[in-house]
């Protein structure tokens, strides 16, 4: 379940000047204080909202440091009764590995929340499955050279679309430093080697588990 930032007005004309070279705020940007003291949930809704899942059997699992979010399980009765709606499994289609569908859990209808956590919250982000636990399948593949073309969204479309070109122009490569990239649920180590290999970018890998 998230929770919305406070003062969100104030909070994007702030972004808006930091990235304003002609702001005198340009570059001063909000420390953790700051955002938690001007624009974090406060922590009385938060706490309001946790006392009502506890007294609707939920367990709180987990809460984010800046409030934003909370996390709880609890049982798919409880679940329906509490937020009025009905959970089914539904089979979503998969793009990665073999393909085959997974299960979800999905709706019919909306959720419906008491009108004071409505209030004091952003609503349900997402209702998900138990994790499965065991042993992840290994990636299968070969790493390959398998350049896609000059038109193809690859280093140099990077380049363009983040202004990089008057950098090089200047001298300015990055040459000496280092960038790091982190293959999470949606992408697999292979297919980040395969683009590597491609487009010829020197690199050190690191595999680890979060």
């Amino acid at each position: 379940m998230g929770f919305p930032n406070r003062q969100r007005e104030l909070l994007e004309e702030r972004v808006a000047q930091i990235y304003d070279p002609d702001s005198p705020e340009f570059r001063k940007y909000l420390s953790v204080d700051e955002w938690m003291a001007d624009h974090a949930p406060l922590d009385a809704d938060v706490e309001v909202v946790k006392a009502w899942l506890k007294s609707r059997h939920f367990t709180i699992n987990f809460e984010a440091k800046n409030r934003l979010l909370i996390h709880f399980s609890g049982t798919v009765k409880d679940f329906n009764e509490s937020f009025a709606t009905e959970l089914h499994i539904c089979m979503r289609k998969n793009l990665l590995h073999s393909g085959d569908p997974f299960p979800v859990y999905c709706t019919l209808d909306s959720f419906t929340l008491p009108k004071f956590v409505a209030e004091r919250t952003n609503g349900l982000a997402t209702a998900d499955l138990p994790a499965e636990t065991g042993t992840l399948v290994k990636e299968v593949g070969e790493v390959i050279e398998d350049y896609p073309g000059d038109q193809a969204y690859g280093p140099p479309a990077f380049f363009g679309a983040y202004n990089m070109l008057p950098l090089f122009e200047q001298g300015i490569t990055g040459e000496g430093s280092a960038v790091g990239v982190v293959g999470a649920g949606t992408y697999h180590s292979i297919d980040l080697q395969i683009f590597w290999k491609s487009f010829g970018i020197d690199r050190r890998c690191r595999r680890a588990s979060i």
